[in-house]
């Protein structure tokens, strides 16, 4: 990561300081919109062949998606809403689309063979994206000791400035973030190995989505309830 050479501070941590981490609208901005760069756009198959000059392109994407992953890693987080931000739009890229792919590569990718190679190619493409999602929200849980129940309760709606607030507790700056190697590029059968994993793996975004959701419910059930039955008017 390139270094700021006057303070010696990398030079995203002195942005994020500095620019950032003060406007909490822009915070949460900056992080959601990193955080959705691990969920590829469609016009990514474009770049999608492990052949020839593209094979540079492939790597360049998931490189690019690493060295954001070491920046959304090592950012200097000062309050627990930080790093549980990142852990929280990144389980919930991972509950959105992991359990679809996951359940495509069990089922032996598509039976179409004008398209299996691109698809599968595809396919490889999001997991290796998936794969760096869940290693960077697994370091952030770990070097801050966040346990489930914490990860699985938080939601950027309901967290006031107070508890935004927070100051983090606890940090272990020797747990190392170990990211997906692209040097040389993995092949497909490791690439569906470690996918299908990791994935099996993850409980706390399947977790997190199960808490969000039922409290999405309890919030329409009491909305729903206000509006069929509205206070009777005093005479």
């Amino acid at each position: 990561m390139d270094l700021n050479p006057r303070s010696g501070e990398p030079f995203f941590s002195a942005i994020y300081s500095r620019c950032i981490r003060s406007d909490r609208i822009r915070r949460h901005s900056f992080i959601q919109l990193c955080t959705d760069q691990f969920s590829l756009p469609e016009q990514t198959p474009n770049v999608m062949t492990f052949d020839g000059r593209q094979r540079i392109e492939v790597t360049r994407v998931i490189q690019f998606l690493s060295f954001l992953g070491q920046i959304l890693g090592h950012l200097p987080y000062l309050n627990e809403e930080e790093p549980l931000l990142v852990i929280y739009y990144l389980s919930r890229l991972v509950e959105l689309n992991g359990p679809a792919l996951s359940d495509w590569f069990q089922a032996g990718g598509t039976n179409k063979i004008k398209d299996a190679k691109k698809q599968m190619q595809r396919k490889c493409m999001e997991a290796m994206a998936l794969l760096i999602a869940l290693q960077v929200k697994d370091f952030l849980v770990r070097r801050y000791s966040f346990s489930k129940l914490q990860c699985a309760t938080f939601t950027p709606a309901s967290n006031t400035r107070k508890a935004s607030e927070k100051p983090i507790a606890r940090q272990i700056r020797d747990v190392q973030l170990s990211l997906l190697k692209t040097n040389p590029t993995p092949s497909t059968e490791e690439i569906i190995c470690k996918f299908l994993k990791a994935i099996k793996n993850d409980t706390s975004s399947v977790l997190i989505t199960k808490v969000q959701t039922t409290r999405r419910r309890s919030t329409k059930r009491k909305m729903a309830n206000k509006l069929s039955y509205p206070a009777a008017k005093k005479k």
